[in-house]
């Protein structure tokens, strides 16, 4: 009941939602505040918000509540196939670009799974990993966290992209003066890739005189198309404009290769997989190899 008041904001809302009256939503709330001794809700103009002590309650019942999904799921599934549900995340070049075929690809060999994906940034994804709220996350990586384990199943180079005809690179060549005097085309905070780059950029001692930020792989290459400055990315995200010659390729003269980017699984440490985990990590894999 907490859950959903602080993610509609409403008691009425959360009552609806609920299939219950706002008058007992409303009773069970004074009753948490009896029992604890502190208020969990506090009014916001014509709405209800979380205290301080209500989202900590929040954060508990969230991680309960998965438990208990996941006990039931448990249960389920030791039958077969035929039921349950899976949720799974991934960062936005892994879910733009690797995961569509293969979530389409398990949807068919299980329907009876009830599929639930997210993608977005990898600390997002993360964030919903540690809460519980996600069985498995297909990341670029995560750092350590002692709620999470991370595994490696494949790696992308980093590569310099730059549209055709751009005036800074010549015959698929850049000097550091060169990337000194360029705009960087960057993704926004949040990206392993992005971080990955910079570091990258920093052990050449080069920091572009211009940077520009964008949300997806799509719109930095867009932007890189338009030659409005140069991009490091995952390679992944630009193999059809690379086959095609919407983009270039550019080495940094004097310069090592870029790092690449890892591809991780990353789960909970604090359940089993499910069947339905281990049959979409088996289809993951056997599609990336």
């Amino acid at each position: 009941m907490l859950v959903e008041v602080a993610r509609l904001g409403s008691v009425s809302k959360a009552a609806e939602a609920l299939g219950l009256t706002q008058p007992t939503v409303s009773l069970h709330l004074k009753a948490l505040n009896t029992t604890l001794g502190v208020p969990v809700v506090e009014r916001q103009g014509r709405g209800i918000r979380l205290t301080e002590s209500g989202h900590l309650l929040e954060h508990h019942a969230r991680r309960a509540l998965a438990e208990l999904e996941r006990a039931q799921q448990a249960l389920e599934s030791q039958r077969d196939l035929s039921k349950g549900s899976l949720r799974v995340g991934a960062g936005i070049s892994v879910g733009t670009y690797l995961f569509p075929e293969i979530v389409k690809d398990f949807s068919e060999q299980h329907p009876s799974i009830e599929l639930r994906v997210e993608v977005g940034a990898d600390n997002d994804v993360a964030d919903l990993l540690k809460r519980g709220e996600l069985h498995l996350g297909v990341l670029s990586g995560v750092g350590n966290h002692p709620d999470l384990e991370a595994r490696d199943i494949t790696a992308h180079p980093l590569v310099a992209v730059v549209g055709p005809g751009y005036a800074g690179a010549s015959k698929g060549k850049m000097s550091k003066e060169q990337l000194r005097d360029a705009t960087l085309l960057a993704r926004r905070n949040g990206s392993e890739t992005q971080r990955l780059a910079d570091i990258y950029l920093a052990g050449m001692r080069v920091k572009p005189a211009g940077r520009w930020g964008f949300d997806t792989p799509e719109a930095i290459n867009g932007a890189a198309k338009a030659g409005l400055g140069v991009a490091l990315v995952s390679e992944l995200t630009v193999r059809r404009e690379l086959r095609d010659g919407e983009l270039v390729k550019v080495n940094f003269a004097g310069a090592k290769a870029p790092p690449s980017v890892p591809v991780q699984v990353v789960r909970s440490v604090h359940h089993a997989p499910s069947p339905a985990e281990r049959a979409f990590l088996e289809l993951l894999e056997s599609r990336i190899a």
